[in-house]
């Protein structure tokens, strides 16, 4: 059974950076999945490796997007993703270290608490920019 599961309501207007919300969303119900059925030790550093890099580049689309529509609160937005990032590569250290007690569950936690919230709060606060972007695209206006 999944731990998390998209909804709409979580829809931040553009499809990629949605897509890239319910990839992460999978990768947590893998390690959900991998914690339940006694696997996880096998998974940790590759999910670990591909969680580092995927909200690296999920970070930039979506820092990207924000720059472009000019979204104005961009600088504290960049900061949570900076935090996370530092959490994550703590998190890959231990791994790296042989420190893997608790790791999976730890990980689990941290990135279904953060992810949803970051969502439905930070995220939230850059969509009527993007959703703006990009209905004047879609109208054709011309890009200021």
């Amino acid at each position: 059974m999944a731990l998390v599961q998209w909804q709409e309501s979580l829809s931040v207007g553009v499809g990629a950076l949605d897509q890239d919300h319910r990839s992460l969303f999978s990768m947590l119900n893998q390690l959900n999945d991998a914690l339940q059925d006694g696997t996880e030790g096998a998974m940790m550093a590759p999910l670990l490796d591909r969680l580092l890099l995927y909200t690296r580049e999920h970070f930039a689309r979506e820092e990207a997007l924000m720059a472009e529509c000019g979204y104005p609160d961009l600088a504290a937005h960049r900061r949570e993703h900076q935090q996370l990032a530092v959490q994550v590569r703590a998190l890959h250290q231990r791994l790296t270290d042989g420190s893997t007690e608790s790791l999976g569950r730890e990980v689990l936690v941290l990135f279904k608490t953060w992810l949803t919230s970051h969502i439905r709060v930070s995220d939230f606060l850059y969509k009527p920019y993007l959703v703006a972007r990009t209905r004047s695209h879609d109208r054709g206006a011309p890009e200021a």
